[in-house]
């Protein structure tokens, strides 16, 4: 920013947030000035500054998350979108913080803006519980709320059936039980301390090691 009024304007500035208080789509600059000015002064107020952001034709998206499994607000996590910029694809990245300096507090959106993108290709959120969950094929300028998918938890294997708890949080929880049909796309990582049933589920779990693809019958344990 090189010119206009938050150039230009002087104050004994102490914080900055960017946050789109009219929700238009296009952040604003919000300064708040004072502090202990007042103390220091005689008790001379000073006003804060409010510069609001006209807009442009540019493009954007902004995403406000909601955990379930990780805390509510999803302090933590981390959102990338890809795009297709002038040409060119591009990836950007937000982090959702509660404040980023010393009397600093900033808004619990990720706002992207996105020039000339006609749509989002990906939308990649990493939750703080580790979920990643995945958007495809994202419509432009929106507000677009986000709540975390459920998660899995630690297989339990009995003869070769696994069972899992899909859990979102405290009242949605559902137990279900896996007994595989097909596994295509294997790769063995042999270890002779593990039976073949286990090394099996590690890879349709998503073992870091392995990648496979399953077909299974999936049933609900009431």
């Amino acid at each position: 920013m090189l010119e206009g009024s938050p150039v230009n304007d002087l104050g004994n500035s102490t914080a900055a947030s960017w946050v789109d208080y009219d929700n238009d789509g296009f952040l604003d600059l919000f300064v708040s000035n004072g502090a202990f000015w007042a103390q220091l002064n005689g008790g001379e107020l000073l006003t804060n500054f409010l510069y609001r952001n006209n807009g442009n034709s540019n493009r954007w998206i902004t995403l406000r998350l909601i955990g379930t499994a990780s805390n509510r607000s999803a302090i933590g996590a981390k959102v990338r979108v890809r795009t297709t910029i002038s040409g060119q694809i591009v990836w950007q990245v937000r982090q959702i913080m509660g404040g980023d300096s010393e009397s600093n507090e900033q808004p619990l959106d990720a706002h992207f803006g996105l020039s000339d993108a006609t749509n989002i290709a990906l939308v990649r959120i990493e939750w703080p519980s580790g979920t990643v969950q995945e958007l495809h094929d994202v419509a432009v300028n929106q507000f677009l709320t986000v709540i975390e998918p459920p998660r899995l938890s630690a297989p339990r294997i009995t003869d070769g059936v696994f069972a899992f708890t899909l859990k979102a949080d405290a009242a949605s929880t559902t137990a279900c039980s896996v007994r595989p049909t097909r596994w295509t796309g294997c790769r063995r990582v042999p270890h002779r301390h593990q039976p073949e049933r286990h090394r099996r589920v590690q890879r349709a779990a998503g073992h870091k090691r392995l990648a496979a693809t399953l077909s299974c019958r999936v049933t609900l344990i009431r």
